[in-house]
């Protein structure tokens, strides 16, 4: 892709979002290739995904951290 960061936008999540829908997955995860920037979409509809905000992948994190705490 011409920019790899996941934040540039739709076109470098498009080889993502083809393999996700011939693969019927629900969840993208991509980071850039130092791996300094990460991103997680998740399928709306057959055909659209919605990609979290920064600030809410923190929040599932910070969630998912506190979860596997208690067990």
């Amino acid at each position: 892709v011409k920019y790899p960061n996941p934040e540039e936008g739709p076109s470098s999540l498009k080889a993502a979002v083809s393999c996700a829908n011939a693969h019927l997955a629900k969840y993208i995860f991509a980071n850039d290739p130092d791996a300094d920037r990460f991103l997680v979409a998740e399928r709306k509809n057959e055909s659209e995904f919605r990609i979290f905000t920064g600030n809410e992948i923190a929040a599932l994190l910070g969630i998912f951290i506190g979860v596997i705490s208690e067990v």
